[in-house]
């Protein structure tokens, strides 16, 4: 009850105590005069009600807005408990898709979750895993869509990330399907272009660009990207291709550390087919 209303209850009940009083007296003194004890007994119900009424309207005023203030305190805390509720059913489905690749039971990786991001110079991210967690510089690192980088530098406990859409980031490649092959590197935007192949080679608009396992670096299969353009060059020996990036960088919430000398699960290569 707020301060207001506990001093009206307070006064209330002095003020028809004082009514109750002057009744009190008024029948002493006219006690002989039923006609006028009546009247006054009517007029001191009167006045105490009319003192009554208002004091209770005022604590029935103050009463509501103490309860109205509960109640949106206790709404506030319940959209609270509501988004953490959310955030923590849309990790679970992340944290779900990436251990539908098999890639935790299977093979033997290192979970990490982003911290943050530099774009300046090389484009990196910082994990929550690091030397502690036998986490090495040039392990690449994959999410549930396919390479995201390998790591550059390992601290103790944290470590950095050079991303594929970094201009110094090279891969060797290949088409899932036609299984010609190339190297990967990131031009602009959210496109990647791939670079020596030949201008009879068999690449179609469509066809999904996974690693080669030429490199020791990366293992074969990782989703890199889709083909989104193919022109032949009419002078020279080489094909124009377009590849768009499967990742989104810009969402990079979890993902795993592939340590070095560890088989990749085949099923990563057929996230494409989904």
């Amino acid at each position: 009850m707020s301060r207001f209303s506990n001093f009206a209850h307070h006064w209330q009940d002095y003020l028809i105590l004082v009514v109750a009083v002057l009744v009190s007296l008024s029948l002493i003194f006219f006690s002989n005069e039923q006609t006028h004890n009546g009247k006054v007994q009517a007029l001191a119900i009167e006045m105490m009600g009319r003192i009554a009424s208002p004091v209770w309207k005022v604590r029935q005023y103050f009463n509501i807005m103490e309860t109205n203030r509960d109640l949106r305190r206790e709404n506030a805390l319940l959209q609270l408990y509501n988004a953490q509720l959310n955030e923590a059913f849309h990790e679970n489905q992340r944290l779900r898709k990436l251990l539908g690749l098999g890639l935790m039971q299977e093979y033997d990786c290192i979970p990490a979750k982003v911290l943050g991001r530099q774009q300046t110079g090389i484009h990196t991210i910082i994990l929550s895993a690091g030397l502690e967690q036998n986490v090495q510089p040039n392990m690449p690192v994959v999410s549930a869509n396919g390479l995201v980088g390998k790591i550059s530098q390992s601290g103790p406990n944290y470590s950095s990330a050079q991303l594929l859409i970094d201009r110094n980031f090279r891969v060797a490649v290949r088409m899932q399907r036609s299984r010609v092959e190339g190297i990967f590197k990131w031009q602009d935007g959210s496109i990647g272009v791939l670079e020596g192949v030949h201008h009879r080679a068999d690449v179609q608009v469509g066809d999904v660009v996974i690693t080669s396992g030429m490199s020791s670096l990366f293992p074969p299969g990782l989703l890199i990207g889709r083909v989104i353009k193919v022109e032949s060059v009419s002078t020279g020996m080489f094909q124009d291709i377009a590849v768009q990036a499967l990742v989104d960088f810009d969402r990079l919430e979890e993902v795993f550390i592939v340590k070095q000398n560890q088989p990749i699960p085949m099923n990563i290569q057929n996230e494409s087919d989904d």
